[in-house]
């Protein structure tokens, strides 16, 4: 279980130190590898440029997740947050199901590539189930009776300010190097999302045991609801831009 001591000059004397925890766990989160990529192809952005990345992050996420978790939350250095033990997990739990899928796609792509509905469907349910998971374990540990109201309106707030800010710095980034819009779309997507697939297996192994669980996964549930809403209609205006952009040049 994780020290929470360090979390005492961040948030506000109201919130609960359980969903701060839960907001400095959102940052150190990888990016969401689906829909990084969906939005990025539905803008017409630069899609090998967003699968590089966002399968980049995920990986080394993993592996960098508990180190820059412990890094923001621990003051002292101590606490009964053990790295090693994590990362053992992590490997075991996550990294090797995704180590053993790839061995096995010489034997499995063909079977996968032509059921890819039944496997999309797979995969949704998968999600699913993560997702009903958490909101069982917080229901279970009474969250929704304990956590004030302005805690929980606070947390959407800052959820949506925080994905705006991740895709205004993402977006200043790519103009500031020059990039073309395409690329901005990639960096702008793959940048400000947050992966619940990742982040929910992981906050079980990083958090297991701990009586807040429902409180600092909070904060991921909530932050991936409004990345959808708000990735959709940003896609949109991405593709309008691209489009007459390609037709400028063209014509």
């Amino acid at each position: 279980m994780l020290p929470i001591n360090g979390l005492s000059n961040i948030a506000p004397s109201w919130m609960p130190k359980d969903l701060g925890l839960g907001f400095l766990y959102l940052g150190v989160l990888p990016s969401a590898v689906s829909s990084s990529i969906a939005y990025t192809a539905m803008a017409r952005g630069n899609v090998p440029a967003a699968i590089c990345s966002a399968a980049a992050s995920n990986v080394f996420g993993m592996m960098l997740t508990p180190f820059l978790l412990l890094l923001l939350v621990s003051t002292s250095g101590g606490g009964d947050f053990s790295v090693a033990e994590a990362l053992k997990d992590i490997i075991l739990q996550l990294l090797l199901p995704f180590a053993v899928g790839h061995a096995l796609r010489p034997w499995l792509g063909g079977f996968l590539g032509r059921n890819e509905t039944l496997m999309a469907r797979y995969d949704q349910c998968v999600i699913w189930l993560i997702v009903y998971s958490a909101f069982s374990h917080s229901v279970e540990s009474g969250l929704w009776e304990n956590l004030p109201l302005q805690a929980i309106l606070f947390a959407i707030a800052l959820c949506l300010g925080l994905l705006l800010l991740f895709m205004v710095f993402a977006r200043f980034l790519v103009r500031r190097f020059g990039f073309s819009l395409e690329d901005e779309a990639a960096v702008v997507f793959c940048g400000s999302k947050k992966s619940l697939a990742s982040g929910l297996p992981m906050a079980k192994v990083l958090f297991s045991g701990h009586p807040g669980f429902g409180m600092i996964v909070l904060p991921i549930m909530c932050y991936n609801q409004i990345q959808v809403i708000v990735g959709a209609f940003l896609a949109q205006k991405y593709r309008d831009k691209i489009e007459r952009a390609n037709a400028e040049k063209t014509g």
